[in-house]
């Protein structure tokens, strides 16, 4: 490669999994504008085999292909490499392929599949860069932006490119200055890395026109004048292009080449998470659920972190083959995003049920996502200490003893001390007002005490009255009454909270300091 040059054209090898190679870019002078990485830059991630990865397992022996109606036939749209050695190819009829290879095994196309698979791999790939783009076949990322971010356009692409192999999908590649032209050259199979957009025409010229979205008339009609490559139209003038070609194919040069905009659509992710696994075999045990627990929370973390999102509620769902099916809560008092939290939580809420049989897959429901903004405790959250978080505290015991096992406590606007609060969800506000001392350990029910020499005793100790705090008269209402006189007493050993009854004269202990 000349290091004088900002691009390079790498072949695709067959026997190398790394896709990617980086131009030498010079070194240049800072203008008004800012820096060179600064400048739009596209990854186009364009996956061919993608109809038929949704529906079966591409390494299989057997030919296989996806089909779909077209006009009056059904016809192959992606074939596997077993089909493409016994001469089967995307066009031909169904019937024709099934002609060729008796054994071959058919799909019908499924588009729902391929639009969710993409938007899968669109919220992973949000780690790198916020500007995605879903196209029908492909993905588009402007990775302009990210450069400096990740150390340079190779170390992007190197952590890109590991990343995409790990998703088991074939694909193809290129990197140019325009979306239009990042596209048109993945999907043409041209593994190009431009960074200079005045580069674009000399590498895009000899591509054959059937690479553009052409309608077959026009496509014919320019095969009959002699037109097959992309650099013949644009050798041709604009005007005579104008008289003989829809305005839409002129447009389309235009945005290749950058000559004109091509604004885009940013796929955002959506606020909920759904994902499940199928397990190595199967199985009755917690413990070797653990490892597909870990690998979904792992997953959901990076859809938190680049959705600035928080999770208050996780749903597990364990089903077999059979229609048996198992739900598993996991309650948060309030939203969280550390993936520590949530797996400590998952443990406990796992813990806490038997497998009646056993499970083949595993799949984890965010049904609320929170939007948050992003704060400096993101930057330490590795480093967080998450075990005096009394939050986190309250959804462990919640967790393992359940919901309704631990309670909050509210106040209830009522004068009468035992109908004066009322349990409640933790966390649950309830309105607030003043009132004399009152002790917070209260009896369930007051206890009578005796008098010697006038003075109220408890354990046969007299206790030593300090003054009167508080007089109630209320409950006429609910025909519960009450009309007594608080007084706070005390002796060497404690201080209470006793009161007499204005109806019987009978003292009563009620509550201890």
């Amino acid at each position: 490669m000349n290091q004088r040059s900002n691009t390079c054209v790498v072949p695709e090898s067959p026997t190398s999994r790394t896709l990617f190679s980086v131009p030498y870019l010079p070194p240049q002078n800072p203008s008004p504008a800012g820096p060179s990485n600064k400048l739009p830059l596209w990854l186009a991630l364009y996956f061919p085999k993608l109809p038929l990865e949704v529906v079966t397992n591409l390494a299989e022996n057997t030919p296989a292909v996806a089909f779909e109606q077209q006009r009056q036939a059904y016809r192959i749209t992606t074939v596997n490499d077993a089909a493409d050695q016994a001469s089967i190819h995307p066009g031909m009829t169904l019937a024709a392929a099934r002609a060729m290879a008796p054994q071959l095994r058919t799909f019908p196309r499924d588009r729902m599949l391929e639009k969710q698979a993409l938007e899968k791999l669109a919220s992973r790939a949000t780690r790198w860069t916020p500007a995605i783009v879903i196209r029908k076949d492909c993905l588009l990322m402007e990775i302009g932006g990210s450069l400096k971010l990740y150390g340079g356009l190779q170390s992007l692409l190197i952590s890109v490119d590991s990343w995409i192999q790990t998703e088991a999908h074939r694909f193809q590649t290129a990197v140019t200055p325009t979306p239009a032209s990042a596209v048109l050259s993945a999907r043409a199979g041209r593994t190009l890395c431009i960074t200079d957009r005045s580069q674009l025409i000399s590498h895009l010229r000899d591509l054959p026109i059937e690479w553009l979205n052409l309608e077959c008339r026009q496509s014919d009609l320019l095969n009959r004048l002699g037109i097959h490559e992309i650099g013949d139209l644009l050798r041709l003038s604009r005007h005579d292009l104008a008289r003989r070609l829809n305005p839409a194919v002129l447009n389309q040069l235009d945005q290749i080449v950058g000559r004109t905009a091509d604004p885009q659509l940013f796929y955002k992710p959506p606020l909920a998470f759904y994902e499940d696994v199928a397990l190595m075999q199967d199985t009755d045990s917690i413990e070797f659920l653990l490892p597909a627990i870990e690998h979904l929370l792992n997953t959901m973390d990076v859809q938190l972190k680049h959705s600035c999102a928080a999770a208050n509620h996780l749903n597990w769902i364990l089903t077999d083959d059979h229609g048996y099916s198992l739900d598993i809560p996991v309650q948060m008092s309030c939203p969280h995003r550390e993936t520590q939290v949530f797996l400590k939580l998952s443990r406990l809420a796992f813990e806490a049920v038997q497998l009646k049989r056993p499970v083949t897959h595993l799949a984890l429901k965010a049904k609320l996502l929170i939007s948050i903004p992003e704060d400096n405790d993101v930057l330490l959250a590795d480093n967080c200490n998450l075990s005096g978080d009394p939050t986190v505290l309250l959804d462990s015991l919640q967790n393992r003893l359940g919901f309704k096992a631990v309670q909050g406590i509210r106040l209830n606007p009522d004068h009468r001390p035992e109908r004066s609060w009322m349990p409640c969800p933790p966390g649950e506000p309830g309105p607030t007002f003043r009132s004399f001392p009152r002790p917070l350990w209260l009896l369930h029910r007051p206890r009578h005490m005796d008098i010697k020499h006038g003075q109220p005793c408890l354990q046969g100790k007299p206790l030593l009255l300090d003054k009167q705090v508080e007089r109630i008269s209320s409950g006429w209402w609910d025909k519960n009454p009450v009309k007594r006189d608080y007084y706070l007493a005390s002796n060497n050993q404690l201080r209470a909270w006793i009161f007499r009854d204005l109806g019987s004269g009978q003292w009563y202990l009620h509550g201890i300091f």
